[in-house]
């Protein structure tokens, strides 16, 4: 190895294209880790690297298809990790990242369809996380994440095929939640997903076919949670009287999609309102003789919302 004082991105990307399995030995200086390593498709291991002074380390290993170890690496300044690892097909493990500053995790992990597991790392100064875990099909757990600044959470684990639990998350600033478990076909549970703010659920949960446990908050805009027996069909009374209790009333009218397997676990169903004065009018469910007693599906009806 010898030193050159690159400045550059592209000054990077060209040295490593002329030089095999090599990198610049001395990196202290570097702010700019952006394109490191991208799309080097020589590389399948590294040696250690000084990236203490590191701020943005987007794209570092992008598609890196051969790189299966990342050795250690000192994060502790980086703010953008945007596709840093993006489409390494063959990354095995990822080591310990401080990500304390980060605020931009976009496609950080996409495509990385051999990772089982990821360690945990701070994202709560995160405000991006669309497609983070975008095609992680090998991903059986993910680590407890801060979400409390997220924004953004389009595609965030779609196509995660091995998950089945998702960790609570904190998403009530989010606006964006599109196709952000689509075809999470072994999902099982989601234990909390505040909508407050959101206003895009396209797809969210499309072909979620094992899920079970779903326990939405705040739902203020139309949504579809199920489609007759092709996804959501297994979701338990429970999940479903819950999420019917956190309908927002609203002056436009809106709709529940669930489909019709789920709506006939409701038909026969009553329930009284415990609260008139809280705005989501909460209830309980009850028997069709005590006082105040409504079927549910009235109840919806009361809250300007239909169930399809």
């Amino acid at each position: 190895f010898f030193f050159m004082d690159i400045k550059k991105s592209s000054d990077i990307m060209q040295y490593l294209m002329d030089k095999k399995f090599s990198y610049p030995e001395k990196t202290y200086k570097l702010k700019n880790f952006k394109y490191f390593c991208y799309n080097n498709n020589r590389i399948d291991e590294l040696e250690s690297l000084d990236t203490s002074s590191g701020e943005d380390f987007s794209y570092m290993f992008a598609y890196c298809e051969f790189l299966e170890v990342i050795p250690e690496l000192d994060t502790s300044n980086g703010t953008n990790f945007g596709s840093m690892f993006d489409g390494c097909y063959n990354l095995q493990t990822i080591p310990e990242i401080n990500t304390n500053k980060g605020t931009n995790f976009n496609s950080m992990f996409n495509g990385c369809n051999n990772l089982t597991t990821i360690s945990e790392f701070d994202t709560s100064n995160g405000e991006n996380f669309n497609n983070m875990f975008y095609c992680c099909s090998s991903l059986k757990t993910i680590p407890q994440l801060n979400t409390i600044n997220g924004i953004e959470f389009r595609n965030m684990f779609a196509y995660c095929e091995s998950l089945e639990v998702i960790p609570e998350l904190n998403t009530s600033k989010g606006n964006n939640f599109n196709s952000m478990f689509q075809l999470c076909a072994n999902l099982k549970s989601i234990s909390k997903l505040d909508l407050s703010n959101g206003t895009n659920f396209a797809g969210i949960f499309d072909y979620c076919k094992a899920l079970q446990d779903l326990y939405l908050y705040n739902v203020k805009k139309s949504i579809v949670i199920g489609s007759g027996t092709n996804y959501g069909h297994q979701l338990t009374v429970d999940s479903l009287i819950h999420i019917i209790n956190e309908l927002c009333p609203t002056d436009t009218a809106q709709t529940l999609t669930m489909g019709g397997t789920n709506i006939a676990k409701l038909n026969s169903l009553y329930c009284k309102i415990t609260d008139s004065t809280n705005e989501k009018l909460p209830m309980v469910l009850c028997e069709s003789t005590d006082d105040g007693a409504m079927l549910v599906t009235d109840y919806v009806t009361g809250k300007n919302w239909t169930l399809k």
